[in-house]
């Protein structure tokens, strides 16, 4: 991206702000060290989806990731594929990354080969987080979406977002119905809801700071007919329909859990839009939800795309709802800053949260995710200063709110910013591993 002057100036104002990566699948690093990283996990993650839309399948998708097979076959894979996908948002963020921590900006036959054996210098305990996540990003906290053996509560930098539920979500009848006909859950709907509330409980008591849920269509319900739902699924009788049918036994439980969940004075996270069959993730679902929980506050990730402008007249709408751009600059950098363009127009700024980087494995594309991020909201209030509504120090003002101040808020992780990286993220061996980061750089 070539930045306007104007765009220019909010980008070197905005790289000094605190951030908080509102929304990210990273398990801790021990974890993370512990599986393979080569220079194709760069285009493990989002350019698969763009790499599947121009015909790679999954079994070569499969084979492009699997260590066993020699990285120079993996890359004739690669390479058949990157021409076309280069240019996408989720390609031009590896892009980023790449040219960030590595000093390239592409793969190529001449330097996939050298970047792997870089990355194994970097890949090391106690550097590979704090290179990436709090030198080059300036990341105080991240929302941690990872399956619970990747969890870590005592991890200062980790703040964990379980499921609501276990390992899914209702609205697919299948998965429940297997574990009931086979005894792997026994007894009454009351019985698994009660078990569900004691798992929130526990988990917040540990250090919870949200709980994530998906969006589906709803259908109104109440303790009769989910009894009835779960009897019919223990008895065989299943539907895979999802994407245009409510179930009752779904919105019952998630109306049960999100009181608990508003007991517990945390927030909502709600994954909408995107994927697959996108139709029964409109967040348009949902407002019956919001309406039901006036004391819930949810959290809206990745603008609902494709369903943005909708997504904006919610939070403008509902005083409970806060719309997130976590994924979606790396889904489409023009889509999101035309959509955040709109709600600017009429959603309060403190609604509004600016990042997530949703990453799992390439560890470094966080950085590319936020430099996506930051050229977005830079885009939008640079035109909005342009048409003189807004200075630069109102322009400022509102990229810290949306990079940090609004996700602290609602995730209750102010003190994050107060105590600064040298007290949040404190390394086990020391000022070392500081050194040992340094000296990784300088190479």
């Amino acid at each position: 991206m070539k930045p306007t002057i104007i765009e220019a100036r909010l980008l070197d104002d905005m790289e000094r702000l605190p951030v908080i990566d509102a929304h990210s699948h990273l398990p801790i690093e021990r974890v993370r060290l512990t599986e393979h990283a080569d220079a194709l996990t760069f285009y493990r993650q989002y350019t698969r989806l763009v790499m599947f839309a121009a015909g790679l399948d999954e079994a070569e998708f499969l084979r492009m990731h699997d260590p066993e097979t020699p990285l120079d076959e993996r890359f004739d894979t690669f390479e058949r594929y990157y021409e076309v996908i280069r240019h996408s948002s989720a390609a031009r963020s590896a892009a980023i990354a790449l040219g960030r921590f590595y000093g390239e900006d592409r793969l190529t036959r001449d330097n996939f080969e050298s970047i792997t054996a870089r990355m194994r210098r970097l890949y090391q305990p106690g550097v590979l987080y704090r290179t990436v996540l709090v030198e080059a990003c300036g990341i105080r906290a991240v929302a941690q979406n990872a399956p619970p053996d990747e969890s870590d509560f005592d991890d200062p930098l980790m703040r964990v977002v379980p499921m609501i539920g276990l390992g899914g979500e209702w609205n697919d009848y299948n998965d429940l119905a297997q574990q009931l006909m086979t005894g792997q859950i026994a007894g009454e709907v009351d019985d698994y809801l009660e078990m569900l509330r004691g798992r929130l409980r526990r988990l917040r008591a540990a250090g919870a700071i949200a709980f994530k849920h998906f969006v589906h269509p709803y259908r109104e319900s109440d303790a009769r007919t989910a009894r009835h739902a779960w009897e019919s699924l223990r008895h065989g009788e299943r539907s895979a329909a999802r994407s245009s049918v409510a179930n009752p036994l779904a919105s019952y439980l998630s109306d049960e859990l999100m009181t608990e969940v508003a007991r517990l004075g945390v927030p909502l996270a709600v994954h909408s839009g995107v994927w697959g069959d996108f139709r029964e993730f409109d967040p348009q679902h949902f407002i019956p939800y919001f309406q039901r929980h006036p004391d819930l506050r949810f959290d809206l990730f990745h603008m609902g795309i494709p369903y943005v402008r909708a997504m904006g007249r919610i939070a403008a709408n509902f005083r409970n709802v806060w719309v997130n751009l976590c994924w979606a600059p790396t889904i489409s950098t023009t889509m999101a800053a035309h959509a955040l363009d709109e709600w600017l127009d009429m959603v309060p700024t403190n609604k509004i949260i600016g990042f997530g980087s949703d990453v799992r494995w390439p560890v470094e594309k966080v950085y590319g995710h936020l430099t996506l991020a930051r050229q977005t909201i830079a885009s939008v209030l640079a035109h909005r200063i342009d048409r003189g509504l807004l200075s630069h120090g109102e322009a400022i003002e509102v990229s810290r709110r949306w990079l940090f101040d609004n996700a602290a808020e609602l995730y209750a992780l102010r003190a994050t910013d107060e105590r600064g990286p040298s007290q949040q993220f404190p390394c086990a061996n020391g000022p070392s591993l500081s050194r040992q980061a340094s000296a990784w750089r300088d190479r």
